[in-house]
């Protein structure tokens, strides 16, 4: 394990997306976890210690897990170096990690990996060529999404105080205190993206699912898509919650929401 630390002149300039947390937080909390990625650890843990960030780097996939729970990273790094599977790695990195970010150095630029490793619970992948600005700036996008579904004084949301409550059971939404009326189509929508528990949806698979077999018209879906982000977001036109996968179809941030009724 490798443990970096900022001079105090670099903490000052941390980047933006690093939450320093509330004065209950672990005293050994890092801001970048590395699993994975060996060869480029070293000139990685020395970009990030060069931005001020506290940098951990896993020896393998059950230390990685470990720091998970023992230092909370703001973001957690995936590369190729691992012994296992790294799509089993993600799925229980996501399952541990709750309050971060985490990102895949994907092995190419194909679409195939991206969309496996999004599946399996990364937030955003990174393809070649792998650089520190790369992550930081793929760090920086995800915080600021992030922000868009915080509360209105800016500060997060905490497990089990989720801005928005959908029951299941009586098919309502609730933002806050406030009811938000769904409509039929709209709620089925949500339903079907709370389904795949943050995995990407296909289009066509949303149509099919939602209209039926026959319907072919993805007009409907984007309006729909259009209607229900208005009912979810802080920004619609930045959407934080329920976001596009280009050229594929659509996730949900289902860790923002949370699900009653079954």
């Amino acid at each position: 394990m490798t443990l970096a630390t900022g001079t105090s002149e670099n903490v000052k300039s941390r980047p933006s997306f690093v939450d320093r947390g509330s004065e209950t937080a672990p005293l050994n909390r890092a801001d970048m976890l590395l699993v994975g990625l060996e060869r480029l650890a070293p000139p990685f843990i020395a970009g990030f210690e060069a931005e001020g960030l506290r940098t951990v780097a896993a020896e393998n996939e059950e230390e990685g897990l470990s720091l998970v729970q023992s230092h909370r990273p703001s973001v957690i790094l995936v590369g190729q170096e691992l012994e296992g599977d790294p799509l089993v790695l993600l799925h229980d990195l996501n399952a541990l990690h709750s309050d971060g970010f985490i990102l895949y150095l994907t092995p190419s630029s194909e679409a195939g990996p991206a969309l496996e490793a999004l599946a399996h619970g990364a937030d955003d992948v990174i393809p070649p060529p792998h650089s520190v600005s790369s992550v930081l700036l793929r760090a920086r996008i995800l915080r600021l999404r992030g922000d868009r579904s915080n509360s209105a004084d800016g500060r997060p949301r905490s497990n089990g105080q989720h801005r928005l409550v959908v029951d299941r059971f009586s098919r309502t939404l609730m933002d806050g205190e406030e009811p938000v009326t769904l409509t039929r189509r709209e709620f089925e929508l949500l339903d079907r993206l709370l389904a795949a528990n943050g995995q990407v949806v296909r289009r066509e698979q949303l149509l099919t699912d939602i209209w039926g077999a026959g319907q072919n018209n993805e007009a409907v879906l984007d309006a729909t898509v259009h209607r229900l982000r208005q009912k979810l977001e802080r920004d619609p036109g930045q959407p934080a919650i329920l976001t596009t996968v280009r050229g594929i179809g659509y996730r949900l941030a289902v860790k923002r929401i949370r699900v009653t009724g079954g």
